[in-house]
């Protein structure tokens, strides 16, 4: 008997957790499907619009840049590991520069004498090249760790028969735990850069404490102002080439060869919306 009444009773339960989360996700699909229209109504006007290509460039420029990219909202990775990744890369980018001068012997010992110390001068050339090169091979090999980080890190939206079912829970189980082992394995390795770079630092001379310094600069300045600039340059260059080139070919103008692409993507979003609320 008490089995018997149990069952309707979870039965109304999950119906209930069902519907509510219907709703939560009919309410989310809205305001992204709002979201997306003023994406693309505000992108495709920045190529022909009053403010062309300004726009459009401080929006890529902001979200190509760790620290831009870090607050960005994004329901697939909350902002501390995103800012923990940036941190990776800056840590290891530090700690390799210190690597290289080492491994290269142009580091020299404190507790060397003065006249040991001042043999073997380099020029103004040797020394801008060599920073140049040790930062650009720190940043680009700096970004390995935190990227075999990353890839424990995926997210998609799944489906389950209801909220709260042992599916659904066990999917949430498996992500806290990739998300602890990524802060336990990058807070050691953030952990591990520091105390090179500290042991480093007081083995060396002064001179090379600024040599690191500047190394360190270049491969922050080039992950954080550079790429992302480039990028940001880059891509909207691109679009207005291939949309002038289209246009051309097509022998159209090509404010309405935007506005008719809007209205596809567009159109294309509203049958997935349609789709999805139709599953």
């Amino acid at each position: 008997g008490g089995a018997g009444k149990a069952a309707p009773e979870l039965q109304t339960q999950v119906t209930t957790a069902t519907a509510a989360r219907e709703e939560n996700w009919l309410k989310l699909h809205q305001s992204l499907d709002e979201h997306f229209h003023r994406h693309v109504k505000r992108s495709s006007m920045c190529c022909f619009g009053k403010t062309a290509g300004c726009d459009v460039f401080m929006r890529i420029f902001l979200v190509q840049n760790p620290l831009g990219a870090a607050l960005v909202q994004c329901h697939f990775m909350s902002s501390g590991l995103r800012t923990l990744f940036f941190q990776m890369e800056v840590c290891g980018a530090l700690m390799l520069g210190a690597l290289f001068f080492q491994s290269q012997g142009r580091a020299k010992n404190r507790q060397l004498p003065a006249a040991c110390r001042e043999g073997g001068e380099e020029s103004i050339g040797e020394m801008l090249g060599q920073i140049l090169a040790v930062g650009t091979a720190a940043m680009l090999l700096a970004t390995l760790p935190a990227k075999l980080l990353n890839s424990m890190h995926h997210r998609r939206f799944k489906r389950f028969d209801y909220e709260g079912c042992p599916e659904w829970k066990r999917q949430l189980r498996n992500w806290r735990i990739q998300d602890r082992i990524i802060w336990v394995f990058g807070s050691l390795y953030c952990g591990f850069c520091i105390f090179f770079i500290i042991v480093f630092l007081a083995n060396v001379s002064e001179e090379d404490h600024d040599k690191w310094f500047l190394t360190g600069v270049v491969a922050v300045v080039q992950d954080t102002i550079l790429i992302p600039f480039v990028v940001a340059l880059v891509v909207p260059l691109l679009a207005v080439v291939s949309i002038s080139l289209v246009s051309k070919m097509k022998k159209v103008n090509k404010t309405d060869l935007v506005e008719e692409r809007r209205a596809v993507i567009l159109r294309s979003n509203g049958l997935r919306a349609e789709t999805v609320g139709s599953v």
